[in-house]
């Protein structure tokens, strides 16, 4: 029964995508991999492009406590490359999704913060701990 509801809501979903090819095979083209915008036609492909990476889960997770300093966020991250957290960083907020806040301070104090967008990742990051958990879970039990 699940299963059925996820197959029909996924189906809808595949609608926009699916329509770009039927309109692409019409018109004896490919159908287009990106939208006018720039951005992947396929949200879950949008989704990924903003934060697929290896990285940019964990900033969120961190930044969802509340504002944080790089080193704070580097710290909590745990594993990631100066260099790496910097560009990862730069990213999100290009992206909208966090802001950067610069005191002119000696030295220099830079703060991190979600914007009402980053924010709206919440429940995309707490899906994420929860199949993540109950992956966990599934594995120690098998093992």
């Amino acid at each position: 029964m699940k299963n059925d509801a996820i197959e029909k809501d996924w189906s809808t979903r595949l609608e926009v995508p699916h329509a770009l090819q039927a309109q692409a095979k019409a018109a004896g083209t490919d159908a287009p991999s990106t939208l006018s915008n720039g951005l992947p036609a396929c949200p879950v492909a949008t989704t990924l492009s903003l934060i697929g990476n290896r990285w940019c889960p964990l900033i969120l997770r961190e930044l969802l406590s509340g504002t944080k300093r790089f080193g704070e966020l580097q710290r909590a991250v745990g594993g990631v490359s100066q260099k790496v957290l910097t560009a990862n960083l730069r990213d999100l907020e290009r992206a909208g999704i966090l802001t950067r806040t610069v005191y002119p301070e000696v030295p220099p104090r830079v703060e991190y913060a979600l914007t009402d967008l980053g924010f709206s990742l919440e429940p995309v990051i707490d899906a994420m701990w929860k199949w993540g958990l109950n992956y966990q879970q599934t594995f120690s039990a098998q093992g």
